[in-house]
């Protein structure tokens, strides 16, 4: 039996919580000290790599050149139910809801490229597909297309489109584009030295 558990039961004269039962003095403090730096620290660190960083060490997924804005709060009862992929930009105040009794064991994937509004609130076992945007004050309660613009409580589709946000080029332009430009520095032999 853990101490917390014991001496609950001793003061109260009651059977303990279930928290108080299953977890130790060490697990109770590290969810207090990563609920404080997630839910009172990062929002309000001025740098997005000082937010990317405490995130990331209180146990959210998060890939490379990532934004998030200042205010956001990312549900930290469970912070391995978010995953945020590569280039992805969530604008400020976003709400990620991933707990709840209809939500329970679901989590939230924002894939590569996506795009999520100000103040748009994401519900847990969502996906947000490839470079798919989500308009500010939107309430995302299903998933979310690749190359799709929704809007509006509850979201809904604005359009279907082939050319991702930030670029002018069709995506597959754009991966044609790439991979030539790769197989021709490929091809480039070396300059040789006199």
């Amino acid at each position: 039996m853990p101490v917390l558990s014991w001496l609950y039961e001793a003061i109260f004269r009651r059977s303990a919580p279930a928290p108080l039962r299953t977890r130790t003095i060490p697990q109770l403090a590290w969810k207090a000290i990563r609920k404080w730096l997630s839910a009172r620290v990062a929002p309000y660190s001025i740098t997005n790599t000082m937010r990317i960083w405490l995130y990331r060490r209180t146990g959210f997924t998060i890939g490379k050149h990532v934004f998030i804005g200042m205010h956001c709060y990312l549900d930290d009862s469970h912070p391995h139910r978010l995953v945020i992929e590569d280039d992805v930009y969530v604008s400020y105040r976003v709400t990620f809801a991933l707990h709840g009794p209809k939500i329970d064991k679901a989590g939230c994937t924002l894939r590569k490229g996506c795009y999520v509004g100000a103040n748009a609130t994401i519900l847990g076992g969502v996906e947000i597909g490839e470079y798919a945007t989500v308009g500010a004050c939107a309430l995302v309660t299903r998933d979310v297309p690749p190359f799709t613009t929704v809007a509006g409580i509850p979201a809904k589709v604005l359009k279907t489109d082939t050319v991702p946000w930030g670029t002018d080029k069709p995506i597959l332009e754009a991966q044609l584009a790439a991979k030539a430009n790769a197989e021709s520095h490929e091809e480039t032999p070396p300059a040789a030295a006199d």
